[in-house]
């Protein structure tokens, strides 16, 4: 892939993403975000995204995001970016992910997440390998403007 079209997939996610942010607020009939979507929850999903099923403890995510981004997220920020991200009743809003327990052990920092439907979808759009027609769309609109 060459670099314009690297830009244009990330792009295209970025865009993917506000576009899901866009259907919750309308299906809520509510803005969630005046001044922007935080970027800290396109980040932390970016790091779920390249995580294998098994990796997806949440000190494992908080690990990665700093090897990724060179910055720490800490516990409190990254368990509401979660919940954000999540299907829960009590504070989730983008139905992305889901969170589930680990077998091993009663504490929360080995709880581990996985992709719902819509969030596999989203993963697909990250690591470009979507087929879906809206998809292509957006690509073909971010290449008219590079």
């Amino acid at each position: 892939m060459s670099p314009q079209e690297t830009v244009i997939a990330n792009l295209a996610f970025d865009r993917a993403f506000l576009d899901k942010v866009k259907a919750v607020e309308t299906a809520r009939r509510k803005t969630l975000h005046t001044n922007g979507v935080p970027s800290h929850y396109i980040f932390v999903f970016k790091t779920i995204c390249v995580l294998r099923d098994e990796q997806m403890s949440i000190e494992n995510i908080s690990n990665k995001y700093r090897e990724i981004f060179g910055r720490n997220i800490n516990a409190s920020s990254l368990s509401r970016t979660l919940t954000y991200l999540s299907d829960r009743p009590d504070g989730g809003v983008l139905n992305l992910i889901y969170y589930k327990d680990n077998p091993f052990t009663s504490d929360s920092r080995f709880k581990g997440v996985s992709l719902t439907g819509w969030g596999k979808k989203m993963q697909e759009i990250f690591l470009n390998v979507s087929n879906f027609s809206s998809h292509n769309q957006t690509k073909e609109k971010i290449r008219s403007v590079l």
